[in-house]
């Protein structure tokens, strides 16, 4: 049902360019269109220039840690090779985690020479880590990982084979 007022339909009335409601339609749109735009340059502001925020996503998401095999027959000590690698370089903040994948076939454990102690991580010793944590030896197909927060360079062997040797040489990302 239409309504009709004086023989005019009521938006007749406004259709007419130059009209006022013509007028406040077209305010209104550009208004809109403003806020729009400075919403859009504020949060682009905020998004590039904000010293508070960082723009790119932290580092730990991307970390991979260091990867140590303990090679089949790594038991045996006329075997040549018993890890690889031998000596692995982390660097703190970027791949400072290492881990030891056991491919052998029996048990290792690792631990430090000079019982070296992080001062985050603790003992570098596999034998104090918690049963839950996987326990103190490093079963086959099983890992223990430990992670370097301070540079220098840690020795450390295997029990029972301590001629299962290694070396990790943490450096300072500066």
């Amino acid at each position: 049902m239409d309504l009709v007022i004086d023989g005019q339909h009521p938006l007749d009335k406004c259709s007419k360019v130059g009209s006022t409601p013509v007028l406040h339609v077209a305010r209104s749109a550009v208004l809109i269109i403003f806020i729009v735009i400075a919403a859009a340059l504020g949060i682009g502001y905020y998004i590039f220039f904000n010293p508070h925020e960082p723009i790119s996503k932290p580092l730990s998401a991307d970390i991979q840690p260091a990867i140590i095999r303990i090679v089949e027959g790594a038991s045996n000590e006329n075997n040549p090779e018993y890890m690889v690698p031998q000596v692995a370089t982390v660097v703190i903040g970027v791949n400072n985690t290492v881990r030891w994948i056991n491919e052998d076939y029996v048990p290792h454990t690792i631990a430090s020479d000079s019982s070296y102690r992080d001062p985050v991580s603790g003992a570098f010793d596999s034998r104090g880590r918690p049963s839950e944590e996987g326990g103190a030896f490093i079963m086959p197909g099983m890992t223990y990982e430990f992670t370097f927060t301070q540079p220098g360079r840690i020795d450390y062997h295997h029990e029972p084979h301590p001629w299962v040797q290694g070396t990790i040489i943490a450096l300072d990302t500066s």
